[in-house]
């Protein structure tokens, strides 16, 4: 199904596995090409092989990278920004970084790298159960720092996959960098690996395109709403229950409108309700101001003249917002 042809409603009531996409697209195409070259001048001749999926990932087992299929077309791109509120991947800085990280995974894999002694001594066991999520050590010089939240702590495999990115990225000046960091062993560890490597034929070179999007029978709108159900599990309100405060009619601001211009007088009002900091006020706000966009929901004009059941509304949800734990991250 062509998108061009599609409305945003239409386009979003669409299964995902009915969309006309092609990963050759001049934005990934350029960063696909500029990644093997990177591996090439590094000794590394494997061709890794790239399908659109349902997220970034290497799967376990299958020596290739699944890019998100968001990242195909321009209209994916905003409409993700708009119902999950970020994308992986949509400037080249973080595209690199992430396909640099990916393929890290799928070079393991293709090598049989994750099974070798001196891997699983420096970065433990590819069979340590995966987390949900993690809590990384902020201060922590035993873990290179290249995706954000400390993701090398995450896992054993991210710690690798991490180590790798670095490795692999041109101009990064690892020696220097990690110069007195526990760390740089590890970096060590990966040049001597790599070197081997480029001496080795793959011991696995057929891939399993696994969660490609044409397998994914859902639509676009309802992989929005899985995905931020899991990045923003504290952000779980429904448009339910927005509409309980907030109304579906054409009369009056608009709901984001309304909390932007009234922002300070509601953080005030917050304040002496509550006292779970102001933090959690100001981040309760944002959160309503984008679900309400996102729904394009508006003011009662007599709320907006009297919004005791919006300020309740905030309050209620800034209690529950301040008791997530901020320093786990979610995987």
């Amino acid at each position: 199904m062509n998108l061009k042809y599609l409305s945003d409603i239409e386009l979003l009531n669409t299964k995902v596995r009915d969309l006309d996409l092609n990963i050759d697209t001049p934005f990934i195409q350029i960063h696909i090409q500029k990644l093997m070259k990177e591996l090439r001048a590094r000794g590394v001749d494997f061709p890794v092989r790239f399908w659109l999926g349902d997220e970034w990932c290497s799967p376990e087992g299958s020596p290739g990278v699944s890019i998100p299929f968001c990242l195909s077309h321009p209209r994916l791109i905003r409409l993700e920004n708009q119902y999950v509120g970020f994308n992986e991947g949509k400037s080249s800085d973080h595209f690199m970084k992430l396909i640099r990280h990916e393929v890290g995974h799928a070079i393991e894999t293709a090598f049989g790298i994750d099974r070798h002694p001196l891997r699983e001594l420096v970065f433990g066991s590819t069979d340590e159960e995966y987390p949900s999520d993690y809590k990384p050590d902020k201060r922590s010089k035993d873990f290179v720092r290249h995706l954000p939240d400390h993701y090398a702590q995450a896992h054993p495999d991210e710690d690798f996959a991490e180590t790798f990115a670095v490795w692999l990225t041109p101009k990064t000046k690892w020696r220097e960098k990690y110069k007195k960091w526990p760390a740089l062993d590890k970096l060590k560890v990966m040049e001597m690996l790599m070197t081997d490597v480029s001496e080795m034929a793959p011991v696995k070179t057929r891939v399993r395109e696994s969660f490609h999007y044409k397998k994914m029978n859902m639509t676009l709108l309802e992989y929005f709403r899985i995905r931020f159900n899991h990045y923003h599990p504290h952000m779980r309100i429904s448009k339910h229950h927005l509409q309980r405060v907030f109304s579906l009619g054409s009369e009056g601001p608009t709901a984001k409108d309304w909390i932007r211009d009234n922002s300070k007088w509601l953080e005030k009002k917050l304040g002496k309700q509550i006292s779970n900091g102001g933090y959690n006020q100001r981040q309760s706000l944002k959160t309503i101001q984008q679900l309400t966009d996102k729904w394009r929901l508006r003011m009662n004009p007599s709320e907006a003249k009297n919004p005791k059941e919006v300020l309740d509304f905030v309050a209620k949800f800034s209690l529950q917002l301040s008791q997530r734990d901020y320093t786990k991250v979610i995987m």
